[in-house]
């Protein structure tokens, strides 16, 4: 239980007779999953450095700022100066978080402070004595343990702040998902990139879209990142975005104009890309246009997916029903009449895109494990006929 509590995954909380009551969170255990995923993000933005700063506070659960820094400078062979300004960074940035510290116990239940930014470094870490070193390899690591419960910050401990990270990643996938389109435009990519760049702080990693952005925040943001784009361009882009897939919309005029990032469209974007990339590949470029037809129009008969997607019957029929067979589409039936008689039934096709994804996704599970459990009993076949 300490090393679940360690990294993340055991929480804890008094109920009304004081009893401590333990239990998992399902999230908690996917984050520390991402965990890799959070490191390379890191790299990417900050370096070698800031990526075993994330694996070594990902190895040990949490870690003093001291701590860790020790760890990373001895690993990377660089300076604590390095390092300390590597940290910083990343928790300027809101990518590393600090724990509360335990200010009490009631009744075996420790109570922590209310820390009113958990971004700040502390005032004090690694002080002077602790960055001598000695010819010794071992006395030199008794020395460093021992001077881990003697560091200014010893009760400060610090992990990764996985909001951030699932932030980051969700601004990724909005930008693929409008790059993915037909027409895209340089200076739609940068304006969309500056208006998540201005809510990346403020908006909650489950919002359903950003909060509302005025023309001149975006403005005054292009010019501090240097963006080398004038008002003038900013309007069409802008414009260009509302007009194109609805990721981005306009909700008010107040300002110059107020826009917000439409993260649900986005993520539904991004879903029916992958969709109609695995039709693509499992039937062929017409199977993909009956399945954009029908997310345009909804439920729509077979005659109607004939005449609209100009097929022939036959081709209609087929493709219909290969798509029905794969889960890619749904059928409704809809009675004329109360006995349900098949003459009197219509048979309506339509996509649901929720469903689709998670039969998808079941799919590709599937294919996971299965390929997994064929390589396991391979080895296990090779290790017998070498034996």
């Amino acid at each position: 239980m300490i090393i679940l509590e360690q990294h993340g995954i055991l929480r804890f909380a008094q109920d009304e007779r004081q009893r401590i009551i333990y239990s998992a969170q399902a999230i908690d255990v996917l984050r520390l999953v991402r965990s890799a995923r959070c490191s390379f993000v890191a790299k990417t933005l900050y370096g070698e450095i800031a990526e075993a700063i994330c694996e070594e506070i990902v190895s040990q659960g949490r870690l003093t700022c001291s701590s860790c820094i020790r760890r990373v400078a001895a690993r990377l062979e660089v300076s604590n100066n390095e390092v300390k300004t590597v940290f910083a960074r990343l928790a300027e940035t809101q990518f590393v978080m600090r724990y509360p510290r335990v200010e009490s116990n009631f009744c075996g239940c420790p109570i922590f402070e209310k820390h009113p930014d958990p971004f700040i470094m502390p005032d004090v870490i690694l002080d002077a004595k602790k960055q001598e070193t000695t010819v010794d390899l071992k006395s030199r690591k008794r020395k460093n343990m021992n001077n881990e419960r003697e560091d200014p910050d010893n009760d400060i401990y610090w992990g990764l702040n996985y909001m951030r990270f699932e932030r980051y990643l969700r601004d990724e996938m909005v930008v693929s998902a409008y790059e993915s389109g037909d027409a895209v435009h340089e200076n739609c990519v940068k304006t969309l990139k500056i208006l998540l760049k201005i809510s990346e702080m403020k908006a909650d990693s489950t919002a359903a879209a950003s909060f509302p952005i005025s023309i001149h925040d975006v403005v005054r943001a292009a010019n501090v990142n240097e963006m080398n784009l004038e008002r003038y361009d900013i309007e069409i882009a802008l414009r260009l975005l509302c007009e194109s897939g609805g990721i981005v919309r306009k909700v008010g005029e107040s300002a110059g104009g107020l826009f917000v990032v439409d993260f649900e469209k986005a993520i539904a974007t991004h879903c029916q890309r992958h969709i109609e990339s695995a039709i693509r590949e499992k039937l062929d470029v017409r199977a993909v246009r009956v399945f954009r037809l029908l997310m345009q129009k909804g439920f729509l008969e077979e005659d109607h997916v004939e005449k609209l997607a100009m097929l022939s019957s036959t081709e209609a029929r087929k493709l219909c029903y290969q798509l029905l067979e794969k889960e890619f589409v749904l059928m409704k039936h809809v009675a004329k009449t109360n006995d349900f008689a098949p003459a009197r039934t219509i048979y309506l096709y339509y996509v649901d895109l929720s469903v689709v994804a998670h039969n998808l996704y079941l799919f590709t599970c599937k294919v996971y494990f299965s390929n997994h459990i064929c390589r396991f009993f391979f080895f296990i076949f090779i290790k017998n006929h070498l034996d």
